[in-house]
């Protein structure tokens, strides 16, 4: 694509091929990419294996799928077929089978995509709510309504390959009007935003290309001054304590899923990474050291040697190989005795063309004349096991 860069998470450089690196994120396709003929149950089932492997329980398998559908509101689709679930809940279900090894960062692809109104505010909402849980959400979304706008915390703008705006939604309209391009009160936002990036209002984007990074570095810098704030509070173990209570932001439903060790924020921690997404979360030039923190006793993670996120993920291996293998062979299996029409058609074709090739080279015999029309026929054989065997992986493949 001819970008280039470096991804930091808390202020530390990883890279996307590391192992950390993919036990701390996950990416959510906009297609959702479903078996239609699985229960929601058996898919969820099949991904907590393959994700958190033999070594758990299949009892805390089963009470940790429970309660992630119980929180996306879809514990009474259990044994509905992925196939006959509507948009929307297909979504929710490919959310679902990723929060199963619960990574702190979710990366969507137009998760509105294909949706209705309905279905896309309680997409957003369901988000938004899993924001509240402390999952860092991160989305692309394209022309959203008015309300489902107004639900993100933060947005990044950008116009050919250049950011136009970033920051808090709510400062839009102001920012925006800072530069003389003042938004109707009945217009949307979002809407009013893209007019501009398009040239409809004859703004040049240079010049608020240079007004969004002027924005950024001031409230770096304001967010600079909140930080050394908020430090100078937290110099004793009661501050720090203190500090962490108001901090919280995880709401009731939190208990549901703490209760299975495979999420476990420290209230500590939770105020150590509020100052380090004060600080790196705008770009701050100066970082706090680890010293300026020593009053919170925190346990911290490691990504790559550093400090990591205050999530303390469930350490699980992974299913092996040939476990691996053998989940999806059953999966196979499944698939094709419930698809009876698919399964008699290749039957069926299997036969019409065995009788087809034995007719052909019915009475052929072994003489050295015929060793061309063996040849043809074996050839022939091995091409159509090997070529019907791939086809419905080539055809389901995207």
């Amino acid at each position: 694509t001819g970008v280039t860069g470096t991804i930091f998470i808390n202020g530390d450089p990883i890279s996307t091929n590391s192992p950390s690196f993919r036990e701390l994120s996950c990416y959510i396709h906009q297609d959702d990419l479903l078996r239609p003929l699985m229960t929601i149950g058996e898919t969820m089932m099949l991904a907590a294996h393959l994700k958190l492997g033999f070594s758990t329980s299949k009892e805390y398998k089963q009470n940790l799928i429970k309660h992630i559908l119980a929180l996306l509101g879809l514990e009474h689709r259990y044994h509905v077929f992925a196939g006959k679930l509507s948009g929307g809940q297909k979504k929710r279900l490919a959310i679902a089978l990723e929060l199963i090894s619960n990574p702190p960062v979710l990366f969507l692809d137009e998760p509105t995509t294909g949706l209705d109104s309905s279905s896309c505010s309680q997409c957003v909402s369901l988000l938004k709510k899993l924001a509240s849980l402390g999952h860092t959400i991160v989305c692309t979304i394209h022309q959203p309504s008015a309300l489902i706008f107004e639900m993100f915390d933060k947005l990044y703008t950008v116009v050919d390959g250049s950011c136009i705006y970033q920051g808090p939604v709510r400062e839009l309209v102001p920012f925006l009007e800072g530069q003389d391009l003042v938004c109707p009160s009945y217009h949307n936002p979002a809407d009013f935003l893209l007019e501009v990036a398009v040239g409809e209002h004859d703004r040049d984007l240079v010049k608020l290309i240079n007004a969004a990074n002027k924005k950024y570095h001031e409230d770096a810098d304001n967010q600079q001054i909140n930080v050394q704030r908020l430090l100078s509070r937290i110099k004793s173990k009661d501050a720090c304590s203190k500090i962490a209570g108001n901090l919280k932001r995880f709401p009731n439903v939190m208990s549901k899923l703490t209760s299975f060790d495979y999420v476990k924020p420290a209230a500590d921690e939770v105020a150590l990474e509020e100052v380090k997404s004060l600080n790196a979360s705008v770009g701050t030039r100066e970082k706090l050291d680890d010293k300026d923190c020593d009053a919170c006793p925190t346990g911290r993670g490691k990504i790559n040697g550093r400090r990591s996120t205050a999530y303390k993920a469930l350490h699980t291996e992974q299913a092996s190989f040939i476990m691996q293998y053998f989940l999806l062979l059953n999966r196979i299996f499944i698939c094709a005795r419930r698809n009876y029409f698919l399964l008699l058609a290749r039957l069926m074709s299997h036969i019409v063309i065995g009788l087809v090739f034995g007719y052909l080279y019915m009475n052929v015999g072994d003489k050295a004349t015929t060793v061309l029309g063996n040849y043809v026929y074996l050839y022939g054989t091995i091409l159509l096991l090997v070529y019907t065997g791939k086809m419905a992986v080539v055809l389901t493949c995207k």
